[in-house]
């Protein structure tokens, strides 16, 4: 009866933390699905007016035959009995030099489709993601169920559903920069004041994008967390970790050297040490991962979020029950975050009642 217990609170957990991830999926798929469609149709009623840029316009030909023919007739001359033409037809006269599309036409469409492209693909693959999450339900606790979910989960795992999930929004977002880059270049070929004026809001707004994404990457605590943001730390991470290595290893090379030149290395021998528990000392960690970063902040904070979370549940709900069973939970807090458990409630209650 116990190792029933046992196997069916697990099975619960898993369940619980499985469908949360699920659900969560599901959520940024209708999202996103929503997003590509409007974007989508947005950006097909742009194309397919700015296609035509890259095709002659059908009105050039019918245009010089009636300079030919006005050109005819302001060659006659009238000398009775007769009219004589003075200026003849020439085939040449109505040929055309090839059509070659202007740059800016060519930049202009090569930006819209591109962003058309992403757009589709990232809803594409978002209704192949919400096929995956249906496929992969499993219901029940059951150690039978138990079993198939966890074969799911470990699929889901194995072939990064997870990436794919990440990678789909910013798809979008590049089909977003692409639209706005194109719809400068059309801009600039209309009108200079227009396309200024719209340059600095774009840059306005590139601005806030590129600084909302790189923010998380360099602040742990930061919340403009975005799948972007992760794929940057994720690629940073790997290039710090591979640099680390490489300097490490030619540091270990300079250090066996340096083994054999006693004499000189006497006289330098803090810096080779330094150096030399730089090459051999694991203590110089790696760049961790996303969630590796965070666990490092909390274990490093952890006397003050301890505090924090005391603090918050009276704050948050005012509740004087938290202020009476505050004093049962001192011992577990460091001793110098005590008093300051006292010093946050004081400043929230002037703050909150004068």
């Amino acid at each position: 009866e116990q190792k029933e217990k046992v196997w069916t609170e697990c099975a619960e957990a898993v369940k619980t933390s499985y469908d949360q991830l699920l659900g969560r999926w599901k959520e940024e798929m209708d999202t996103l699905l929503v997003y590509a469609g409007v974007s989508s149709a947005v950006l097909t009623a742009f194309n397919v007016e700015s296609y035509h840029l890259l095709q002659p316009d059908p009105s050039d030909p019918t245009l010089a035959v009636l300079q030919q023919i006005s050109a005819q007739l302001n060659g006659y001359t009238f000398t009775p009995p007769f009219l004589n033409a003075t200026h003849t037809a020439r085939p040449g006269d109505l040929t055309q030099a090839p059509f070659q599309a202007p740059a800016s036409a060519v930049w202009l469409n090569s930006l819209w489709f591109s962003s058309l492209v992403f757009s589709f693909a990232a809803a594409l693959l978002a209704l192949f993601v919400k096929q995956w999450i249906y496929e992969a339900m499993v219901g029940g606790t059951s150690r039978e169920s138990a079993r198939l979910r966890q074969y799911r989960f470990n699929g889901l795992l194995k072939w990064r559903v997870g990436t794919v999930v990440v990678v789909l929004p910013i798809l979008l977002q590049l089909a977003s920069v692409l639209f706005l880059a194109g719809l400068l270049v059309l801009l600039w070929t209309l009108h200079n004041t227009v396309a200024a004026i719209t340059s600095i809001l774009v840059a306005v707004v590139f601005t806030f994008v590129i600084g909302f994404t790189l923010l998380p990457v360099f602040k742990s605590d930061c919340s403009y967390r975005s799948p972007a943001s992760f794929a940057i730390y994720a690629v940073l991470r790997v290039i710090c970790n591979e640099a680390l290595r490489v300097i490490r290893a030619v540091c270990k090379v300079i250090y066996r050297w340096s083994t054999r030149w006693a004499k000189w290395i006497n006289v330098h021998r803090v810096q080779f040490d330094r150096l030399g528990v730089f090459a051999y000392d694991g203590g110089y960690d790696s760049m961790p991962t996303w969630r590796g970063r965070d666990q490092n902040e909390i274990y490093r904070q952890h006397g003050d979020l301890s505090r924090a979370v005391v603090t918050t549940a009276y704050s948050t709900t005012a509740d004087t029950k938290f202020l009476a069973s505050m004093p049962v939970i001192f011992s577990d807090l460091p001793p110098e975050q005590v008093p300051m458990c006292f010093v946050d409630i004081m400043c929230f209650m002037n703050a909150e009642w004068g």
